[in-house]
């Protein structure tokens, strides 16, 4: 599914990146922006799939906890693996706050899939990315079914 353009309203090389503004027949004016995209979780490689088709994503970092999760996904799940190919992806083994904590501003997108956080690690996850500390960043957080449970209840 992409964004038809209606018309284009601005575009400038910034020293940081290309600026797109344009209007779209469905949505409206948007903001374009190339990008750098974070996943945190992601190991079995279906998002990653997914982000590296577009062309406008410069690069994607995968934080996955679990290398064992990538290793058996890139062995028997092939066909979901075949982002990790992608020249455009860097992969980080570890815990994704710790590495958050170490890159303030870097991204424009996170996406996290990730297994249903333990509700002390979701809340943690919830206050990370509604501080400043990424506050340039458009996030893509996971429904857990702790959360849709909430949401039902309102």
């Amino acid at each position: 599914m992409g964004l038809e353009i209606d018309k284009i309203l601005h575009h400038e090389q910034s020293p940081y990146q290309d600026i797109l503004i344009f209007k779209s027949k469905t949505y409206g004016n948007v903001l374009a922006l190339d990008g750098v995209v974070l996943v945190i979780g992601g190991g079995d490689g279906g998002v990653l799939r997914e982000v590296v088709k577009h062309d406008s994503v410069e690069e994607v970092v995968l934080c996955e906890i679990d290398e064992a999760v990538i290793r058996s996904s890139k062995k028997y799940l092939p066909g979901m693996a075949t982002g990790f190919d992608n020249p455009k992806v860097k992969v980080h083994i570890g815990d994704g706050f710790p590495f958050l904590e170490d890159k303030i501003n870097y991204f424009d997108i996170i996406i996290t899939d990730s297994s249903d956080p333990v509700e002390e690690k979701e809340e943690k996850l919830f206050r990370y990315y509604n501080s400043e500390i990424h506050e340039a960043a458009f996030i893509l957080p996971q429904f857990t079914k702790s959360a849709l449970k909430e949401a039902e209840n309102k």
